[in-house]
């Protein structure tokens, strides 16, 4: 009954985070099964790839209605990031546990140093001259204003939208971690935009990794997976009323904070 409870109050934390940050809550699932209830890290990142899947489905259309999610610039993106996550997942299953614990530590230390060395894309209020297809607006409640933006540098968010797919798979993060930074500090794109983006990307991420690991045997118990998935469901509806409140700054060092926790997790974990 503990362990139950336990993970229930996982997938509602992680659905949060995963939600506000848009980065669909795996980031925090993996690493709290395997440091907290000892789950193998095939398993957790099967299991965390179905929480993602839970996390982008609650999400996204609340922030397609408000008009934060850019679909256009999703869409895009997502045909490379979708092919990196299969070709991770194949990966992941013939790595050593430790092994993967380990890239994930790096990863999430990287992310978290990029982030925090990475100064923010002011937000504008003022109408851009040369708009490209992917141009948008949405009106911020924290800045109580309206944010103007333009998509710049695609390339190069396609090509790390394709590492972030291969780290979706390997690692059951839904690539989140990489899309975000890299859609707010290559492509120029204001962080809330580029967490509904990532939000409204995921699903189909995780979907596409999660159907190998549910070949090869990896899901698990269904309990396990159906418990995760209700707290991660329930807290990524508690995210949007919050994500109002929260100004982008905050967000941003709310997620550096955490990498830096998990990074260390697991790193500890993966050279035991």
């Amino acid at each position: 009954m503990f362990e139950i409870g336990l993970l229930l109050l996982m997938g509602i934390a992680s659905g949060v985070f995963g939600a506000m940050l848009g980065i669909g809550g795996g980031t925090f699932v993996v690493p709290l099964l395997v440091i907290f209830l000892h789950f193998p890290i095939h398993q957790a990142v099967a299991i965390s790839l179905i929480s993602i899947i839970a996390t982008s489905s609650s999400v996204a259309s609340a922030n397609v209605y408000n008009k934060i999610t850019n679909m256009k610039l999703g869409i895009t993106l997502e045909l490379a990031t979708t092919l990196g996550a299969i070709a991770g997942s194949f990966i992941g299953i013939l790595l050593n546990g430790n092994i993967i614990a380990l890239i994930f530590s790096f990863v999430m230390a990287f992310i978290a140093y990029f982030m925090y060395n990475h100064k923010e894309n002011a937000a504008n209020n003022t109408k851009i001259q040369a708009k490209s297809v992917y141009a948008g607006s949405y009106f911020d409640y924290a800045l109580n204003k309206n944010v103007d933006y333009d998509v710049k540098n695609l390339g190069a968010g396609m090509l790390i939208s394709t590492f972030a797919g291969a780290f979706s798979g390997m690692l059951g993060i839904g690539g989140g971690v990489l899309k975000v930074p890299a859609m707010n500090a290559f492509c120029k794109v204001p962080i809330r935009v580029a967490a509904a983006t990532s939000n409204f990307m995921i699903g189909v991420t995780a979907a596409a990794g999660a159907f190998i690991y549910f070949g090869k045997g990896y899901i698990g118990n269904p309990l396990f997976v159906a418990i995760i998935v209700i707290g991660v469901v329930f807290g990524s509806k508690l995210s949007m009323p919050i994500m109002r409140k929260i100004p982008p700054s905050r967000i941003k060092n709310i997620f550096i904070l955490f990498l830096v926790y998990l990074a260390i997790e697991m790193f500890i974990k993966g050279v035991k």
